[in-house]
C-alpha cells in the first residue's frame, strides 16, 4: 500500500520528523527530515508497483475499505466477521 498523494506523504513524514510522533504511536526524539524526502517516496511507490502481487493506495483504500478489504481476506483464505455497527450503517 502506498499513498498517491505524495504532497500529503511528505507533510506527514516532515510533521513527523519534527514532533517525534509517528502513525505507529510511538514517541520519540525529533529526527531531521530527509533532504532526498520525494525521491525515497517515488522510488519506494515505484518498487512497490513492481514487485507486489496487489498494490493498493492509501486514498483508495479509504474510498473502498470494504471491496478492498474483502479483496484481501478472500486472497488470504481468512474468514470475514461482519462488524456488527458497520452491518447497522448498510441497512
Amino acid at each position: 500500500m502506498f499513498r498517491e498523494d505524495i504532497e500529503a506523504q511528505l507533510r506527514s513524514w516532515r510533521k513527523a520528523c519534527l514532533t517525534g510522533e509517528w502513525v505507529a504511536g510511538s514517541v520519540s526524539e525529533p529526527v531531521e527530515f530527509p533532504a532526498d524526502a520525494r525521491q525515497v517516496i517515488i522510488y519506494t511507490n515505484q518498487r512497490i508497483n513492481e514487485e507486489c502481487d496487489r498494490v493498493f493506495s492509501y486514498e483508495s483504500l479509504v474510498d473502498h475499505w470494504h471491496e478492498i478489504t474483502k479483496t484481501i481476506l478472500q486472497a488470504a483464505n481468512w474468514e470475514q466477521w461482519p462488524i456488527e455497527m458497520a452491518t447497522l450503517k448498510q441497512s
